[in-house]
């Protein structure tokens, strides 16, 4: 098994955004980015080794994305909300605020 960390960062504004990874969903709500550590949120699931697909959305302003990662050990996934977009990067080095 490897844990997924889905780190909520930049550009949050009281939203909601659903995050779906490995067969889990999690809805969370009022998620706004803290400008003193660049973080607004965070989420972990267990998945099974291998590929994994990966769908964060900000529904009420139109805005998602999907990602294919391949899940070993530990692997963060740092989410971003622009105007027009959620940008998303994986990497298996912790964020510095943690």
């Amino acid at each position: 098994m490897a844990t997924l960390a889905i780190e909520l960062q930049d550009g949050f504004r009281d939203d909601a955004v659903v995050i779906r990874a490995g067969g889990h969903e999690q809805r969370l709500e009022g998620v706004t980015t803290n400008l003193a550590i660049s973080r607004a949120g965070s989420v972990e699931f267990a998945v099974d080794d291998g590929p994994t697909d990966v769908q964060i959305e900000v529904p009420a302003r139109g805005l998602s994305v999907h990602l294919r990662i391949d899940a070993r050990d530990r692997v963060y996934v740092l989410v971003g909300a622009a105007p027009d977009r959620i940008d998303a990067s994986v990497t298996s080095e912790m964020p510095r605020y943690l």
